[in-house]
């Protein structure tokens, strides 16, 4: 039922990454996770060495069938719904009949989140969408993944007054900050964490160290949790895990 989105600013974050994880570090905390990729590099299914032809969403806007039916159950314990392999004019189309038919990615939707066990866990695309303006409003939680950089730091202000996020009505959306690629031998990296641990207090939700795991981990198409759960990544996308758990409790 919870539906939390993994959304940023700016590619180049590690938010696809983030979102495997963190969803694969949800279902070990006891929640029964759907990843969905809403990203049209199709990218979220590498993380669980799923193949290509998968059939997703954009493969569906002309049928009938529910998301549930595309649903994958993965090694990992969760499920993964592909945006489906498409060329540029394909994913255009997809746009446009999300925004000629207003509603309709909603309702796809709501058929996953009538299902009260179920955490949906969704990787959006970077900056503002149709697929961002249809669903942003859904979500129970925001999660937004940023480089521990001069970069993302001077995002920090139009971030928080809600900028590259589209609210439903006078509902002010849930925000959690996550500082990824985090080295702490460099004084650029130190200086951008005390200074987001200062604005931002309780909403940074975590950070995630810069580790050699993460990428040896994506060469061999698993999360960091399955291939190294010792390291320190995993340990760190745990505690956030943990976070986003507490966020989500009734009550």
């Amino acid at each position: 039922m919870p539906l939390v989105c993994l959304t940023s600013p700016k590619g180049g974050v590690g938010r696809t990454t983030l979102t495997a994880t963190l969803a694969v570090a949800l279902h070990r905390l006891g929640r029964r996770v759907v990843a969905l990729d809403l990203d049209r590099q199709n990218a979220l299914r590498l993380n669980f060495d799923l193949p290509e032809e998968l059939p997703g969403i954009a493969d569906e806007i002309d049928g009938g069938g529910g998301w549930n039916d595309l649903a994958v159950e993965t090694p990992a314990g969760i499920g993964v719904i592909p945006f489906g392999t498409v060329s540029a004019d394909r994913a255009l189309r997809v746009s446009a009949h999300i925004t000629q038919n207003p509603g309709w990615l909603g309702r796809r939707l709501g058929a996953l989140l009538d299902q009260n066990d179920l955490l949906v866990i969704a990787d959006m695309p970077a900056g503002p969408s149709a697929f961002n303006a249809e669903v942003d409003g859904l979500a129970d939680l925001h999660v937004l993944p940023l480089l521990a950089d001069a970069m993302s730091l001077s995002l920090l202000p139009k971030l928080q007054h809600g900028d590259f996020v589209f609210a439903a009505g006078d509902r002010v959306p849930m925000l959690g900050y996550v500082l990824n690629q985090v080295d702490p031998r460099r004084q650029l990296c130190r200086d951008v964490l005390a200074l987001s641990r200062d604005v931002l207090g309780e909403a940074l939700y975590g950070m995630v160290h810069q580790d050699e795991a993460v990428a040896e981990a994506a060469a061999c198409q698993l999360t960091v949790l399955d291939y190294a759960p010792d390291s320190v990544a995993s340990q760190d996308v745990l505690a956030i895990a943990r976070r986003v758990h507490g966020t989500l409790a009734p009550g």
